[in-house]
């Protein structure tokens, strides 16, 4: 899932990020990230999770 998060970012706002960034933002962590951002990381989590719940 962080690959996905990591290309996403990359592609949509022209910003590069790692695990640690992902990590953070989903701990609460003090994280300088936009906050679109991070509200896409959540996105992204959200969607990866569905796919799995929709395969069992």
């Amino acid at each position: 899932m962080n690959n996905e998060v990591i290309c996403k970012i990359s592609s949509q706002y022209d910003m590069k990020i790692d695990d640690e960034h992902i990590a953070n933002v989903f701990q609460g962590k003090e994280e300088y990230l936009p906050d679109e951002v991070k509200e896409e990381i959540y996105n992204v989590a959200r969607l990866h999770a569905n796919d799995i719940q929709n395969q069992l």
